[in-house]
């Protein structure tokens, strides 16, 4: 998925730094596996509060990980990319 470029940066950096290999989680939890859902909601809600305006961060714009992911799909979708390739 399309990133920012210091994003990338710092993603990659980790990755290095870690020696992560294909498959391997980016963030792992407590004991080494999936983190776990509640983690992660509370992670988005702290990122988003950070950097949104209140009336922003209020609304259901981007609330949620997956409205996110949605949102890209769809725009993918209706800018004609092939369904398989965003399957993918």
């Amino acid at each position: 998925m399309p990133g920012h470029p210091a994003l990338t940066r710092i993603l990659r950096q980790r990755i290095e730094d870690e020696g992560l290999k294909p498959g391997d989680l980016l963030f792992q939890g407590e004991n080494g596996g999936i983190l776990a859902g509640s983690v992660i909601r509370r992670a988005w809600r702290s990122a988003r509060r950070a950097v949104l305006p209140p009336h922003v961060f209020e609304s259901p714009t981007g609330k949620r990980v997956y409205d996110n992911r949605h949102t890209r799909l769809t725009k993918w979708l209706n800018d004609g990319v092939p369904p398989a390739q965003v399957a993918e």
